[in-house]
């Protein structure tokens, strides 16, 4: 009888090695997770530092553009470009009245023997 009681019975003790298993499986997840974690952190950081850098420059240029405008929009400045354009439009010529055309919404009335289209308006 003792042959049969010995052939189920479990050689191996799966239950406690199915614990080491799950046990082992957490603790390789949880590392695994750890470190994605830490190179997340890294990316990140080096991200932003980038994206700092690229803030102080921005600001940087915005400090330039606004003293130009400011040193551009000071009244020597602009007297001296009054002059300069001054001096440019002196070569053009003024416009006069008889240089001038009106251009209006109504039609002309017709000149005698003037070919013009014609539309027929009856359905």
């Amino acid at each position: 009888m003792s042959a049969n009681r010995r052939r189920h019975a479990n050689v191996l003790p799966i239950a406690s090695l199915a614990t080491w298993i799950v046990l082992a499986l957490f603790l390789a997840g949880s590392g695994l997770y750890y470190v994605y974690c830490k190179n997340q952190l890294h990316s990140r950081g080096a991200r932003i530092k980038a994206l700092e850098r690229e803030l102080t420059e921005l600001r940087n240029q915005n400090e330039v553009v606004q003293s130009r405008i400011a040193m551009l929009s000071s009244p020597h400045a602009l007297r001296m470009r009054w002059e300069q354009d001054r001096r440019v439009l002196a070569e053009y010529t003024e416009i006069t009245r008889d240089r001038i055309k009106l251009v209006g919404d109504r039609a002309m009335p017709p000149q005698v023997g003037e070919l013009r289209a014609v539309a027929n308006t009856q359905p």
